[in-house]
């Protein structure tokens, strides 16, 4: 083994995750090492907090950096891909690399990691009675709950009190709640908060100094019980650090507390403490499992490929099992008339999962929960037949989406134990479903839409195909099937009755008759373009309708949209409206019609159709602008963010094969979700959805892919690839600014 040259070495680390921190403890305690840092890309990284411990320097930042490239070696973590860019930047400077193997072999104890040594044999009983031993303590140390009892009852019997408290600071209010009480009532342990200097508890640990209080005090607020005689209040410091408070009181009738009870609970305090201290950073870690379990199962699930129904139901699942809630339920909301999509289990051993809409949202606890946007806990208490005792349930109503809810978890709980629990890592929970389940809807609509678009665009060559006469007919038909509907009508000119009309058959034309008359009565006094869709009251005939065209024609009547997914309720919205007048365009014979090409191109997530005629640039700019629009609203709702890559390649003399070739290539390297367009020659852009963090990998492996077509396809190795991107919210938060940062780098278009 090398020995270090220098006995304080100055070192730091590069990406601490949970597999580094035994490396990360090891070298903090060598007598060889300085460390001068820690950094991780990842601000959330388990390596920071235990940096912030250990009081080593720290952070996610790239100027960081500069203080990692002082060190005279930086250790690596096992997960070099994460971070790439930064291993190339430190090689760059010259700085030395090394593993963590070699480290631990350079700087730590020796005989690390510890080996086995030989132990005398034990029966096989014996071993397994240790090992269950061993077990049951370690659940006991890691139960916060389990800890918080002892430590209390230890104070409790120190100066024979009747009941108490332990109060800890919440740094993020400024507020003392209720870790944990013994003889107080379950509502006030939950909804109890006091502020620095407020109260009796929160002057305490404003003033460090523990109090002996007799009698009630003047403020009825400040104590939970009438029947208490005395308490004593004293602060839980460590160090610099006020962690809390803990209480001990005496019923009526008991002796009161002296300053000799006083001066035990302040020496007992401050031996608890530490104790406390070190139980808290090990909860830390113990609690983001639940959140780190959570982020890591969703983020598989959005790799898969399932329907929406099925992973909305392993996501329910799985919420269920790591929040420890008996039952859990997750309702998501439609973005256009607030329905309500309930979804009650998953779809374990091989079942579909159960989804319904039998919740209406704007009443009842699920209606206050949407109109204050503010989490709500009922409280019920249910003993069973027979039984003396009685047992006590907290559903809990999440509301996921800020300002406007689009989902809310129902989540109920037997017990105070694991409601405290999930309550404790609600906002890093809400966090990752709100982004999750965000991308898992935003996923699911932009697929609806791709996928009618290109049915429509198929539907207009075949429109265009027609004699001119047969062209109304054709519209109805393409309406009904392409877009969705139970009746479709269209009027070229002002009769009474539609020049074509297409009904499903289960509705009859008795049924669809009048209303389409209905309609068209009331558009009758109308001027200019017509766009309208709505709902019809509980009872009619159909559901909703939709009214797009003219009064003199063409004008389209729609009745009763056909839902094609889960996010789908039965009514006609924009899309629908869109759909209508580029069908209405066909059949005029305008020149603002889309060709089969372009419509197919303003949806789909490859470039399958796309013309590489110049004329098509100009129509797939204006499609890119408008992806765009469309995306920054459905990232401000579901809460995730996206990138736009555009990519310009030198054009070599032999331009049309070589455009031609490229965009075969690209077709077949564009991911399912991508949706690439082609906005100049040799230069097209990227627009990935969700995909804001993983943005320079999704832009590597494009080029990995053109630095391969020029060398063995084109045998130009030496044409240039230019790169610009954006990434939205970090880079740009609108569409303008996100198409002009990601074009910056790539110059004017080529003619």
């Amino acid at each position: 083994m090398v020995e270090p040259a220098n006995p304080l070495t100055p070192l730091a680390m590069l990406g601490v995750r949970e597999a580094e921190i035994p490396v990360l403890a090891e070298l903090h305690r060598s007598p060889a090492v300085r460390l001068v840092g820690v950094y991780d890309p990842d601000p959330a990284a388990i390596g920071h907090e235990m940096a912030e411990i250990l009081g080593i320097a720290h952070g996610h930042e790239p100027e960081f950096l500069e203080v990692i490239a002082q060190a005279a070696q930086v250790v690596l973590s096992q997960d070099r891909e994460r971070i790439h860019d930064e291993v190339q930047e430190l090689q760059r400077r010259h700085v030395s690399l090394i593993g963590l193997h070699e480290a631990l072999e350079l700087y730590g104890e020796p005989g690390w990691p510890p080996r086995r040594g030989t132990r005398p044999k034990r029966s096989e009983e014996g071993v397994w009675q240790d090992f269950e031993d061993a077990i049951r303590w370690l659940d006991r140390a890691l139960d916060r709950e389990e800890v918080l009892r002892g430590l209390l009852s230890l104070l409790i019997l120190a100066v024979d009190a009747d009941s108490g408290s332990i109060q800890l600071i919440n740094h993020a209010t400024k507020e003392l709640y209720i870790a944990y009480a013994e003889g107080l009532s379950d509502h006030t342990i939950r909804s109890s908060r006091r502020r620095l200097g407020e109260g009796i508890s929160g002057r305490v640990a404003l003033s460090r100094r523990g109090e002996v209080i007799e009698g009630q005090p003047t403020d009825p607020s400040e104590r939970d019980r009438s029947d208490i005689q005395s308490a004593v209040c004293v602060p839980l410091v460590e160090g610099e650090n006020v962690l809390g408070v803990a209480s001990v009181s005496r019923d009526r009738g008991s002796r009161s507390f002296g300053e000799a009870d006083l001066a035990v609970v302040t020496r007992m305090a401050q031996r608890i403490t530490p104790v406390l201290t070190r139980l808290l950073e090990i909860q830390s870690y113990h609690e983001r499992a639940l959140v780190d379990d959570l982020e890591k199962g969703l983020d598989r699930l959005l790799q898969m490929e399932l329907s929406l129904e099925e992973s909305l139901g392993l996501t329910r699942d799985l919420l269920e099992d790591l929040s420890g809630a008996q039952t859990c339920q997750l309702i998501l909301l439609n973005a256009k008339e607030g329905l309500a999509l309930r979804v009650v289990s998953g779809g374990g051993a091989g079942a579909p999962p159960r989804i319904a809409r039998d919740v209406d949202p704007n009443s009842g606890i699920l209606g206050q929960v949407l109109l204050t946007n503010e989490i709500v806990i009922l409280e019920e208490r249910v003993r069973p037949a027979g039984s003396a005792h009685s047992h006590r349930y907290s559903t809990l109503y999440v509301p996921l989406g800020v300002p406007e809810s689009f989902a809310v978890v129902v989540a109920e709980f037997e017990g105070l134990a694991a409601l405290s629990y999930f309550q404790r890592n609600l906002s890093a929970v809400s966090a990752v479903l709100t982004n999750r389940l965000g991308v898992l809807i935003g996923r699911e609509e932009s697929r609806l839409r791709m996928h009618r678009w290109q049915e429509l665009a198929a539907q207009l060559g075949r429109i265009a195909a027609l004699p001119e006469e047969a062209h109304p007919q054709a519209v109805c038909d393409a309406f009904v099937e392409a877009v969705g509907a139970r009746f479709c009508g269209v009027w070229t000119g002002g009769e009474a009755s539609p020049t074509a009309s297409a009904a499903v058959e289960d509705l009859t034309p008795r049924q669809w008759q009048p209303l389409w008359e209905r309609f068209r009565r009331e558009v009758e006094g109308e001027e200019g373009e017509i766009r309208r869709s709505g709902t019809l009251a509980p009872g009619e005939a159909v559901r909703s309708w939709l009214v797009a065209g003219s009064r003199g024609g063409p004008l389209l009547i729609a009745l009763d949209a056909v839902p094609r997914s889960l996010l789908e309720d039965g009514s006609f919205g924009e899309d629908h409206q869109d759909a209508a007048a580029l069908l209405l365009a066909a059949l005029q014979g305008s020149e603002a019609a889309p060709s089969p090409k372009t419509a197919t191109a303003e949806l789909s997530p490859h470039t399958t159709g796309v013309s590489l005629e110049s004329d098509s640039y100009t129509t797939n700019r204006l499609l890119l602008r408008e992806a765009l629009e469309r995306e920054v609203q459905r990232a401000q709702r579901y809460h995730f963010g996206f990138s736009l890559t555009c990519f310009q390649l030198e054009m070599p003399p032999e331009a049309r094969d070589f455009l031609q070739r490229l965009k075969s290539v690209v077709e077949s390297t564009a991911r399912a979700t991508d949706c690439v367009l082609f906005i100049a020659p040799a230069r097209f852009a990227v627009l990935a959805p969700e995909e804001a963090r993983g943005q320079r990998r999704l832009a590597r492996r494009y080029q990995r892919v053109l630095q391969r077509f020029l060398k063995e396809e084109i045998g130009r190795e030496e044409l240039q690839i230019t790169v610009g991107d954006a990434r939205y919210p970090h880079d740009a938060d609108t569409p303008d600014e996100i198409l002009s940062r990601a074009q910056a780098p790539l110059g004017p278009a080529p003619e």
